[in-house]
Order: structure tokens, then C-alpha cells, then sequence
């Protein structure tokens, strides 16, 4: 947020509850559709991190649906890479958007899943390990965007600022 993004955070607890995602989901669908069109930059985000009530929360109800402490680190990445890339497919799908960034390593290989992502070409450096890419995601809205997969400590604490003004070697 302190490079200019707009923030919207989504509710965790709700899709690890519910099997209709798409219904929780959907305002910050509109939200970021909304924001983008205004010209604003967004990050859409699971937590804050780990001392965010999301986690906790979201672990508890997890619990409760039988999940143990292991399987609940594979369940969130599962859980929240299938949603976020159902928004990042829902807003390039309505928008003019060019680039997407998903950030957490197991997150992002799902992220890719939801976003019919089959492939990648790496075309900029951005930080060792996670190149800028296009996508080649056919009959998806994401074909031909610029993505990006960011693992959990990937990168400068400018990186999302460096990535949405386009400062990185081509």
C-alpha cells in the first residue's frame, strides 16, 4: 500500500467454509473491476500477514472441517491460489489489465491452474527466481498478460512498486 496500491482483502475464513467461492468472491471482484477502471493499481491480499485475524480464523475453521495442522498449509494454498486466480481471470476478463503479479509459491501454482495458465515465456528479469512472463493460457482472458509468480521472500520490499511501474530489465 505504500507504493500507491489499492488494498482489498479477502475473506478467508468465508471460502474455506463455503463449496459457492464464486458468491464470496464476487464483491471483490467488483471492487478491484471498479478501482482498475479508475486507473488504481490493486492488491488483493489473504492476510497482512501472520498476525493478521484472517489466519487464525481461517485455521480454526479449517479445523473444525477435520483438517490437521499440516494439511491446513496445503488446504490455504489450495483455497486461496484457486481464488485469487479466479479474480485475476474475472478482472483481465473485463478490463484492460496488462500485468498480474501472484505472490506465495504454493499459492501461485494454483493461482495458475484457476487462471488456465499452460505455459509461461519468461520475457524481463524481475528478481532471481521470478522472472516477468506471458502467458499462454488459451480461451482464458489471461492469454498474452504479463504474469508474474512471486515466492514468499522473492524480491526487495519495493517489489510491488518496481513491477506496477515497469522498472525491471527487458
Amino acid at each position: 500500500m505504500q507504493n500507491g496500491f489499492a488494498e482489498i482483502g479477502i475473506d478467508t475464513a468465508a471460502i474455506a467454509k463455503t463449496k459457492d467461492v464464486a458468491s464470496v468472491i464476487a464483491n471483490d471482484i467488483s471492487s478491484a473491476i471498479t478501482l482498475i477502471k479508475k486507473g488504481q493499481s490493486v492488491i488483493i491480499h489473504t492476510s497482512r500477514g501472520a498476525d493478521d485475524a484472517r489466519v487464525e480464523t481461517t485455521n480454526e475453521v479449517l479445523g473444525s472441517l477435520g483438517f490437521d495442522a499440516a494439511a491446513v498449509r496445503t488446504k490455504t494454498a489450495d483455497l486461496y491460489g484457486t481464488a485469487l486466480g479466479q479474480i485475476a481471470k474475472a478482472v483481465a476478463e473485463q478490463t484492460s489489465l496488462k500485468r498480474i503479479v501472484i505472490a506465495g509459491g504454493d499459492t501461485s501454482s494454483f493461482a495458475a491452474r484457476a487462471m488456465g495458465i499452460e505455459a509461461v515465456e519468461m520475457i524481463a528479469q524481475l528478481s532471481p527466481g521470478a522472472p516477468l512472463c506471458k502467458a499462454y493460457a488459451p480461451g482464458s482472458p489471461i492469454d498474452g498478460l504479463e504474469v508474474n509468480f512471486k515466492g514468499g521472500q522473492v524480491g526487495k520490499a519495493d517489489y510491488f512498486g518496481m513491477v506496477k511501474d515497469g522498472k525491471f530489465v527487458q
